[in-house]
């Protein structure tokens, strides 16, 4: 073991890195580069302690010195015989017994005995031992071998005389080894005078003899074992006399030759190129050298890389790295010339040994950017003519536009991005022009006026000055089919030039929305297609080209996850060119097919919530050929996307709820299908969510005008009619009107629907106007399940401000999302007068929001909402299945809507 302190004259105590002259090299600095020779060995100066070792059950112990350690003058770090050490053990043993001369002792499980004995009360009285030792050295093939040492324990001498004892190298042991028969003692490798174990003056202990060359020669001729000998050397003297336990240890330091580096590169990703023809160009002028340094004895020893960075055959720089783990180290060389052809190498050093040089990496320093901006044109979205503008393709649809050199010699790429003047999308210059094509899609903006930006790239990635290309955009595209469903009966569906006929058993039912909805304030009936697994609806031709960006929208309802179950397809000859559907296996998906084949490859969109039966659940499925990529949202929310990059155009009608698969229909629809539209560009997340939750729809309206009675009509034209119970009564409203209003006395008093009025585990809002006269809990708006209601609207006497909760499942003890106002409202500021409440339930969002007199004053997160199904409550709730918070005060103007209300809605809904 040894210390980083440093000597007399103030230099660190260390070999360090080699030196050499200040204009050819560069060497790191740092910790390591001024404590030790890499932690290595000891430098020049360093304080070293020698380690106690102690062989126990064939590992060997290493005990640091005390001594070194808490000495003042010691300087840390203190490496702890960072050398890399090998404890080789016994293989076999034996000795021999020149008495008994044809007598084999192999592995004999005594005491090894070496020397002459003359002992009257032994038997025989007079006898020579020598001894054997088969050591292990398999795992120092190819090592450098610095030191070796045969460590043997003496457990007796016979007397504490010093006499020496020799260690050879020798043949090899057997079975057969006899006196007669030994193997040759090759050679002398050590001797040592010792006398140990014959009492306390001259206690048992270590023999420590040099095996180094014989080692070095296992070593160097990979053998897996070495044999030594050990031999008194007078075998007539009886104080040559001594025993050793039979199981030595070869104590060995050694070092693995580095290996050469790996990962050769230069910087960012220019792997390293052997040939000067193929050399890289390389922008900078100060290029970075990345490599990999490998060492067999990483582990426990320090590496260098030594970098040469050569121009012709003339050195031209040198950089050495600090010493440290093997693994990636890098190196920027100096400022080079502009248009030079260099070369560089490294290899590994680990202060013992250098491995060889990797081979030379070729590069080309090229820091010239294109001499001229790049010139654009497009047929699909022309150039912008100021006096005379006209609007081409359309938001979401993509276009062509093609990129050429203008004159520039050294472009390898273009830059382009739709109104960022900093573009970072690529495309690589091809052919002998160095022209590039891509397809652009303009996406939603303010104005009708569109810059496309482009600069050219050099082949060494240079970047040239910035072009702009201005032209106009037409506006997004309405769907080219939508299919409401509301015919109700026959068997044809409207959806514009592509209506679609029912077959099969397909039928109409009851719409998602409810039995009726008002238009421009006349009821219409709310139908969706009924389908059971057997029945089916399509158009005469296709609806879609496929090849290009196109999107398809449903609102679906799945009564079966039992199987495979498709909602949208547009039929090839042998597949479908997209499929929007529910898998046992994913979930929901949009798919697209790798080519028109029977089996083809499956691109998948797939979403990361679940499908649930008996729940509309909005989807879109999105192809964006300028973005090769494949998109699925979930009610509003983007769920799932994927690359796809064979596109190809299905010519057949498109099917409603099921699939064409290997020139077969199957995966039939079991459930509902609704509101279907077709898009032939990308529709964006606005959009969306725009379809998911808008327009919001009128689910229920109680104006609550009638002054009399136990009843309140819902003049939304579904139906759902509001029955008073208990101290339900009649007062003024807000406007002080008689009779427009329901008094609760908030006891017994509430009014309810009979059934249930939206669905809570999609997009939805309620809006009411109260007053409260007392101070406690009191609920104002409720939709029940069979434990909980999903959604609350209320008066928190805890938490003293206005509340949107809703739970997170129907249980007796569900979390609660709670949207409401950040601060308290004292108590006396709330009582006896009128506000305006609205909650919503923003599904593609995940989130619940809390208007009070039109101000958003809270939200929060609610990832995941579940369908109550009971009636809708007019001042009281329902907790742990009992019912109660019944509200004191009065209430007017309640209405649900399906979807979610905008500020703008909000607005309109608090001036009614």
């Amino acid at each position: 073991m040894w210390d980083s302190g440093r000597g007399a004259d103030g230099a660190a105590r260390h070999g360090g890195p080699a030196t050499v002259p200040a204009d050819t090299v560069q060497a790191d600095t740092g910790p390591l580069a001024d404590a030790t020779e890499g932690g290595t060995r000891p430098g020049p100066g360093a304080r070293v302690a020698t380690m106690a070792a102690r062989v126990t059950g064939g590992a060997l112990a290493i005990t640091p010195d005390r001594a070194l350690l808490t000495d003042p003058d010691t300087r840390y770090p203190v490496y702890i015989d960072p050398y890399l050490s090998y404890a080789g053990t016994r293989a076999a043993w034996t000795h021999v017994s020149k008495v008994f001369s044809t007598t084999s002792y192999f592995n004999d499980s005594g005491t090894a005995k070496v020397g002459y004995y003359n002992d009257p009360y032994a038997y025989p009285t007079v006898d020579t031992y020598r001894a054997f030792f088969r050591m292990n050295t398999a795992a120092l093939a190819g090592k450098t071998i610095e030191k070796a040492t045969f460590n043997a324990f003496q457990t007796h001498a016979y007397s504490c005389t010093k006499r020496e004892v020799q260690l050879w190298l020798t043949g090899a042991i057997s079975t057969a080894t006899t006196w007669k028969n030994q193997p040759a003692w090759t050679r002398k490798l050590d001797a040592v005078t010792a006398a140990k174990g014959w009492s306390a003056s001259c206690p048992a202990g270590g023999v420590d003899l040099d095996a180094t060359s014989a080692v070095r020669e296992a070593a160097e001729k990979r053998s897996a074992t070495v044999t030594l000998g050990l031999r008194a050397a007078s075998e007539s003297d009886t104080n040559g006399w001594k025993r050793f336990r039979n199981n030595p240890v070869l104590e060995v330091e050694y070092n693995s030759v580095p290996s050469v580096p790996t990962g050769l590169k230069t910087h960012p990703a220019y792997a390293c190129v052997n040939t000067a023809a193929d050399a890289p160009r390389v922008a900078s002028l100060t290029p970075t050298f990345l490599a990999t340094l490998v060492d067999p004895d990483s582990a426990l020893q320090n590496v260098r890389g030594r970098f040469e960075l050569y121009d012709g055959d003339t050195l031209l720089w040198e950089h050495v790295t600090t010493f440290r783990q093997a693994g990636a180290v890098q190196a920027t060389a100096p400022t080079l010339t502009d248009g030079g052809a260099y070369r560089w190498r490294v290899r590994t050093e680990d202060g013992l040994a250098d491995s060889a040089w990797s081979g030379f990496c070729h590069i080309v320093v090229d820091a010239t950017a294109p001499s001229a901006v790049p010139t654009v044109t497009s047929t699909d979205y022309p150039p912008a003519d100021p006096t005379a503008p006209v609007l081409a393709g359309g938001v979401g649809r993509p276009g062509t536009f093609t990129f050429a050199p203008n004159g520039a010699t050294n472009v390898g790429a273009y830059r382009y991005a739709v109104d960022d003047p900093d573009p970072q999308s690529s495309v690589a210059a091809t052919g002998a022009g160095a022209t590039a094509t891509v397809l652009v899609t303009p996406g939603p903006a303010e104005s009708w006026l569109r810059t496309l930006y482009v600069r050219a790239v050099s082949v060494a990635g240079v970047p040239g000055a910035v072009t702009a290309y201005d032209f106009y955009v037409a506006p997004a595209a309405a769907p080219v089919a939508a299919w409401s469903f509301d015919e109700g009966g026959g068997t044809t569906a409207a959806g514009g030039a592509h209506p679609a006929t029912l077959g099969g058993t397909a039928g109409w039912t009851t719409g998602r929305l409810a039995d009726t909805y008002t238009v421009d304030g006349e009821p219409v009936a709310d139908r969706t297609l009924s389908l059971d697994g057997g029945g089916f609806a399509a158009t005469s031709g296709p609806v879609l080209d496929t090849g290009t960006s196109f999107t398809v929208s449903a609102w679906v309802r799945l009564d079966s996850t039992a199987a495979n179950a498709t909602a949208l397809t547009q039929r090839g000859t042998n597949a479908g060119g997209f499929q929007l559907y529910y898998s046992t296996a994913h979930g929901w998906v949009f798919n697209r097919h790798g080519s028109d084949v029977t089996a083809p490859t499956i691109v998948r969109a797939v979403s990361d919530r679940p499908a649930r039966v008996n729940r509309w659940t909005h989807l879109v499925g999105v192809y964006d050929r300028s973005a090769q990529q494949i998109r699925l949202y979930v009610d509003g929310a983007l769920a799932g996307q994927a690359a796809y990059t064979t596109p190809w155009q299905a010519t057949g009608p498109l099917q409603f709820g099921r699939l064409w698969y290997d020139a077969a229909y199957r995966e039939h629809w079991r459930g509902g299908l609704d509101d279907v539209r077709a898009w032939q560009r990308v529709v964006y997340p606005d959009e969306v969510a725009g379809l998911a939750n808008r327009p919001a729809a009128l689910a229920a309206d109680w104006a609550m005008d009638e002054g009399t009675g136990t009843s309140v009509a819902d003049v939304s034209g579904r139906n759902k009619t509001l029955t008073l119970h208990g101290g339900a009564a009649w007062t003024a409203d807000h406007t002080g009107e008689p009779g427009t209003a329901l008094a609760l006395n908030g006891t017994t008093g509430y009014a309810a629907t009979a059934v249930s009025v939206v669905r809570t585990d999609g997009s939805f809002s309620l809006s009411a106007r109260v007053r409260l006269t007392a101070d406690r809990q009191a609920v104002v708006l409720c939709q029940e399940g069979g434990r909980a209601c999903a959604m609350t609207l209320y008066w928190s006497s805890s938490l003293s401000r206005w509340v949107f909760n809703m739970t997170g499942a129907d249980s007796d003890a569900p979390t609660y999302l709670r949207a409401m106002a950040p601060a308290a409202t004292p108590p006396a500021e709330v009582l006896n007068r009128w506000f305006h409440l609205v909650g919503v339930y923003d599904a593609a969002a995940g989130q619940v929001r809390l208007y009070v007199d039109g101000e958003l004053v809270g939200s929060a997160a609610h990832p995941t909402a579940w369908h109550a199904s009971g009636p809708l409550h007019v001042g009281r709730s329902k907790l742990r299945g009992a019912y109660g918070e019944h509200f004191a005060g009065d209430v007017t103007d309640v209405r649900v809507f399906t979807g979610v209300l905008t500020q703008a809605d909000v607005d309109q809904l608090r001036h009614q």
